[in-house]
């Protein structure tokens, strides 16, 4: 093991209080950090207040140039919106809300969000703004990290495999933004990508923070081409830790070969005696940024899947992570099989999911 896993491990150690599990033939902490035990049997309820882009591309479709025209005069605009050049706009204001409730077995996420909006108003003339309708989607890690998802939108119910760590992968479906639930849920940092303790080089320590980055070795890049179809060609991960703020993070940034995302914590709270974020920003160098507050943590208890009995679930645990390449295939609903959705099934899965 290299000088540089050991003082990692002796850092989560420190962390979780030694506690540990034995997997794949392997000792690692049960808790990565000291916030994902103190998070189980939480609710954290965020206020969410974004800033979507609509780039030139979208808007490039839905008009048709007229000679002598400008492309604005083609368009009329919400109140929130700002013109950032003849052909991108940034509709601002879009409030919402974002729920995670966590238990040993379940993590429940759960988003509703106003949405920004291109309509025809009158012809040939186009409204940017916000929408009249509502985004709402729910999304489930089920087992310790996740291993596997439930994706509940208006498009499909997804049931899928993500192996280890599952919490800390982009998703191939609508759901949490990769890091999200690090900065909202207490999910260590650590896990992202699914990296190894000894994948994660020490860049520098100060009183104040450490600052880690993802080795990208022949190794790491490889598993990092799953993802690839869902987030790009990651070049760069980096992350810091807030050392007077009990090793909280305090920021993360994820570098492709087209976009760069950056979480930030703005401020912390103390809960039960350990530091959590309480506000965070997160911006996207195409999609915008998105301010989340936390408004309020209680009690999670009886945690379930709330999925009517019944209910026909695209079931794709089959592609385990092969479903990131699938998505974008034409082909990508007849690679799943169809289930109806159960107690029993739900049932079923977390006993997989049991550690033997």
């Amino acid at each position: 093991m290299k000088v540089r896993s050991l003082l990692i491990l002796g850092l989560l150690l420190n962390l979780s209080g030694g506690n540990t599990r034995h997997e794949e033939g392997k000792t690692q902490p049960m808790y990565l950090d000291a916030r994902e035990s103190a998070s189980l049997g939480k609710n954290f309820i965020w206020d969410v207040v974004a800033e979507y882009i609509i780039p030139q591309n979208l808007v490039q479709l839905l008009l048709v140039p007229k000679d002598n025209q400008n492309v604005t005069d083609q368009l009329s605009f919400g109140e929130t919106v700002e013109v950032l050049n003849d052909d991108t706009f940034l509709v601002k204001e879009l409030r919402g809300s974002l729920s995670v409730s966590r238990t040993q077995r379940i993590t429940a996420v759960h988003s509703s969000q106003e949405l920004a909006g291109i309509v025809e108003s009158s012809p040939g003339v186009f409204y940017i703004g916000k929408s009249d309708e509502i985004g709402t989607w729910s999304f489930y890690y089920l087992g310790a990290t996740g291993e596997v998802a439930i994706s509940v939108s208006e498009q499909r119910i997804a049931l899928m495999s993500l192996g280890r760590n599952g919490i800390g992968l982009p998703v191939p479906t609508q759901g949490p933004y990769v890091g999200e639930m690090c900065f909202l849920a207490g999910v260590s940092l650590f896990r992202l990508f699914d990296a190894e303790l000894s994948d994660w080089r020490i860049v520098t320590i100060s009183e104040n923070e450490w600052v880690f980055e993802l080795d990208l070795s022949e190794k790491v890049k490889q598993r990092l081409s799953e993802f690839e179809e869902t987030v790009g060609d990651i070049n760069r991960v980096k992350f810091v830790l807030n050392r007077k703020r009990g090793d909280a993070p305090k920021k993360l940034e994820i570098h492709t070969d087209g976009d760069t995302i950056i979480f930030q914590t703005l401020e912390y709270r103390s809960i039960d005696g350990v530091w959590f974020p309480s506000v965070v920003v997160m911006k996207h160098s195409s999609f915008g940024s998105v301010l989340y507050r936390l408004s309020k943590v209680s009690a999670a208890s009886n945690l379930t899947v709330d999925i009517p009995e019944g209910t026909r679930v695209r079931d794709y645990r089959q592609l385990r992570r092969s479903v990131f390449r699938a998505l974008v295939s034409d082909t990508f609903d007849d690679t799943a099989h169809e289930a109806m959705w159960s107690p029993k099934l739900l049932a079923e899965i977390l006993r997989e999911l049991e550690p033997k």
